[in-house]
């Protein structure tokens, strides 16, 4: 693997390049950085500033949906919340959506040059690497919903009404705001491999299916076009969201992880001979899936409110089995063979860090590698085995033992500072009271 650290000569540089400045020259990059929850950090940067290291706030790294400040030993206020030293990804560079500015993502460091401990992208190489030493180079292809909202009138957001709203469409009967081409020529501006872009079960419903790619790469695309998504249709007056269950009155938004596995230019979960057509490897994947379903629920499902889209009616990863191009199940094979072999898991949403979720899924498959775990018979149709494990109810039933399991892969300290994170989360939202509580007791009490 690269090395990756940060040297001190590096770190020794004067942040800010008083010459190019002095010359005239322009913040025309957009430095992105995926945190730990899956938003983008940053800043706007002169191009001579990128062969650069910059000095950001590790406390942004402890910092949820709000800026209360949480205590992470040795990460926060207790060392006086140093600055991590952020290098940007030279081959992340690309064109952006707004004229004139490029984008680029960056990966943090600790002082001393080291890769940060909370930085998702660096737990992503890590299992990665562990999967190379087995000589077999993950592939990723992500499939990401959202829907798009309008204005209600008063302030708020509501669902679009289209008449003509049909699953698998194009076009204006199902698209009369006209988002497919507006996002489409914004994608293609930005270098974003997508195969297709549809709209989904419901009105106002849209997918995008990105390409197989490296790891790192399908991640790092998902991370752009969310915020490529938010922002173009912002700027159409609308509102974009890839939150798990915004809409009562509907199901949900996924993040569908395609997984397959090559060496010498071969996808390894193919095999013609074997049952199905799928080699003992994609057995193995499947069985690790399956066998942290419910402890790593909390990684793949991060919000509250993925827990509303986490139902055992609506298709989206409830249960822990998995089957044959059948799309009741978390675990699916799809039918294709070849170069399209490939395991879809389904339980996951776009609501946090695709770098973490990723990285997740491919912990859980690796441990099923490793321990050469077999599945269990696939589900066929709606039958349902009511013995299987499903995902926890709700974000508070956080496990811990996945973290003890895969805490070389991932990072000890990255789960502890994500599981605080989400306690601290659930905890804000059991003290609000909802608007559910006032329609449904303020007029009898």
């Amino acid at each position: 693997m690269d090395d990756l650290s940060v040297t001190s000569e590096e770190a020794d540089r004067t942040v800010l390049d008083e010459a190019a400045f002095a010359a005239g020259a322009s913040c025309d990059v957009r430095l992105l950085l995926p945190d730990l929850m899956g938003m983008a950090r940053g800043k706007y940067l002169s191009s001579a500033q990128l062969d650069k290291p910059l000095s950001l706030a590790a406390a942004m790294y402890l910092v949820g949906h709000d800026v209360e400040p949480l205590e992470l030993p040795g990460l926060s206020s207790d060392e006086g919340f140093p600055d991590v030293l952020v290098r940007t990804e030279p081959e992340t560079l690309r064109a952006g959506w707004h004229n004139g500015e490029q984008v680029i993502l960056g990966s943090s460091f600790e002082p001393d040059g080291s890769p940060f401990r909370l930085d998702p992208r660096h737990a992503l190489r890590r299992v990665v690497g562990a999967w190379e030493e087995l000589g077999r180079e993950p592939r990723i292809a992500l499939e990401l919903e959202f829907f798009v909202l309008e204005p209600d009138g008063d302030g708020g957001w509501r669902a679009p009404t289209i008449p003509a709203a049909r699953p698998y469409g194009t076009g204006p009967d199902v698209d009369p705001l006209k988002v497919g081409p507006r996002l489409i020529a914004a994608m293609r501006e930005a270098g974003i491999c997508a195969e297709g872009m549809i709209s989904e079960f419901y009105a106002g419903q849209f997918e995008v299916n990105l390409g197989a790619q490296s790891a790192m790469k399908a991640c790092d695309d998902a991370f752009v076009l969310r915020l490529l998504v938010r922002e173009v249709i912002h700027e159409m007056g609308l509102k974009a969201t890839f939150m798990p269950r915004p809409l009562n009155d509907r199901g949900g938004n996924g993040l569908h992880v395609n997984m397959s596995f090559w060496r010498d230019g071969e996808n390894v979960l193919e095999d013609l001979d074997a049952p199905a057509g799928i080699a003992p490897l994609a057995g193995q994947t499947i069985a690790g899936l399956l066998e942290h379903h419910r402890p790593m629920t909390a990684l793949l499902a991060p919000t509250v409110n993925s827990y509303k889209r986490l139902r055992p009616d609506l298709m989206a990863g409830y249960y822990a089995d998995w089957g044959h191009d059948n799309r009741f199940v978390t675990i699916r094979v799809p039918a294709p063979r070849g170069t399209a072999t490939r395991v879809e898991a389904r339980q996951a949403d776009a609501s946090g860090s695709p770098h973490l979720a990723v990285a997740t899924l491919l912990a859980a498959a690796l441990d099923g590698v490793r321990r050469d775990l077999r599945p269990p018979v696939p589900r066929k149709g709606t039958a349902v085995d009511k013995t299987v494990a499903t995902v926890p109810a709700t974000l508070d039933e956080l496990e811990g033992d996945f973290s003890e399991r895969f805490g070389d892969l991932l990072g000890a300290e990255l789960l502890a500072a994500f599981l605080l994170l989400k306690r601290h989360e659930w905890e804000r939202y059991t003290a609000h009271v909802t608007d559910w509580e006032l329609d449904g007791y303020l007029p009898h009490h």
